[in-house]
């Protein structure tokens, strides 16, 4: 997304009063955007709380002073993968499993430092687990062996850079409700960690459409893809949900216009599901 644009929405998102999180991220790696930031600092400064996504392949030493000197309030290192073997099954990457681990470790240890980590940009490492999908058993996504002691022992790897770490909470929780259970979980002054199962972006659609339901996030979230395009879910990679365009209409108008907002009741009610949710397995059909 050109820049100009990012600083527009984010203008408009000020004048409708949005003074909330705003996530940088939707199937994508923020950090590779020449401009992002520019854009993390514009949306502290119109009273915001930017939040960095990052699949942590691009955590070099010089990205890491970059987002420490910047007004990012926290950088979430999605890694989806916990060891050399699912990161070698799902990642098709010319960085290797060592040279990834090292940058998030690396990562880890700057941002524990109070000296370096002066405006206190919480790091939290989102590890991803398998979810069970009995309808799609042969798309593996994940090994089958991430027992609680693996996952215990890949969060100790992970971590391994870190001073003054203490993990005793996020262990007996796993201890005691197994791999997948840690929400948010306070491993040092400026880091955390999350441990939660992993669906699969290609399964996210089923073959049958719902025509009326309910979504259990639908209006608590919004999104603008690189292209423009106002969806309302994250999960939505491809605009099938698209409302409007804000290189074309200024987001404002976009969400007042009464097509949206008709839809928006029909489907909040269980009426009607919202047009590009139809096949979306996180719809519950009503009865």
């Amino acid at each position: 997304m050109e820049s100009s644009l990012v600083f527009r929405v984010i203008g408009w998102l000020q004048a409708l009063g949005y003074d909330r999180t705003l996530y940088f991220h939707v199937l994508g790696e923020p950090l590779l955007h020449p401009g992002i930031f520019d854009a993390v600092d514009r949306a502290a400064e119109a009273g915001m709380r930017p939040v960095l996504f990052t699949n942590g392949g691009a955590l070099t030493s010089s990205v890491i002073r970059n987002i420490l000197a910047s007004k990012a309030c926290e950088l979430v290192i999605s890694m989806q993968t916990i060891n050399r073997q699912s990161y070698e099954m799902l990642r098709k990457t010319p960085i290797g499993w060592h040279t990834y681990l090292a940058r998030i470790q690396s990562a880890l240890a700057v941002a524990n430092d109070a000296e370096l980590n002066k405006n206190g940009c919480l790091f939290r490492v989102s590890m991803g687990v398998k979810k069970p999908d009995p309808e799609h058993p042969e798309d593996l996504y994940f090994l089958d062996d991430e027992s609680v002691e693996h996952v215990k022992a890949s969060i100790a790897e992970i971590f391994s850079q870190v001073e003054k770490l203490d993990l005793a909470d996020v262990f007996s929780r796993l201890d005691r409700n197994g791999p997948s259970s840690v929400a948010v979980a306070q491993a040092a002054e400026f880091l955390s960690l999350s441990v939660k199962p992993m669906g699969n972006w290609r399964t996210v659609y089923r073959d049958k459409s719902v025509e009326q339901g309910r979504c259990d996030t639908f209006g608590k979230e919004m999104a603008v893809l690189s292209n423009g395009d106002v969806i309302f879910c994250h999960l939505d990679y491809d605009g099938r949900t698209a409302i409007g365009n804000v290189a074309e209409k200024p987001l404002p108008k976009i969400i007042a216009a009464p097509g949206f907002v008709r839809m928006t009741r029909d489907f909040t009610s269980g009426r009607a599901v919202a047009r590009g949710c139809e096949y979306c397995r996180k719809v519950r059909s009503v009865e």
